[in-house]
């Protein structure tokens, strides 16, 4: 699923497509700049399969988000993060 500049994308549009696409394997949110944690907070908990994750340049994206996709996305292959500003190097 590609929604790449999708720039209107809502977190709660986000909860739907993960509630309802489990079997979600690919997905592509660079530059949908008005999500936020709880984006992630859904995909992590509901998309087990993903295997390609596209998040590059997301304003809003924390460490927080990282550590729930590191804890539940098991089968993640690719995961860009490219120009994702809040970000640390904390571990």
């Amino acid at each position: 699923l590609d929604l790449t500049f999708c720039k209107n994308l809502t977190d709660k549009s986000i909860e739907a497509i993960a509630a309802n696409c489990k079997q979600l394997q690919h997905l592509n949110l660079g530059y949908c700049n008005q999500l936020t944690d709880k984006s992630i907070d859904a995909i992590a908990a509901n998309c087990k399969q993903l295997q390609h994750l596209d998040l590059s340049s997301w304003e809003k994206l924390t460490d927080k988000s990282i550590e729930a996709i590191a804890t539940n996305c098991k089968q993640l292959q690719h995961l860009d993060l490219g120009y994702c500003k809040k970000l640390t190097h904390k571990s």
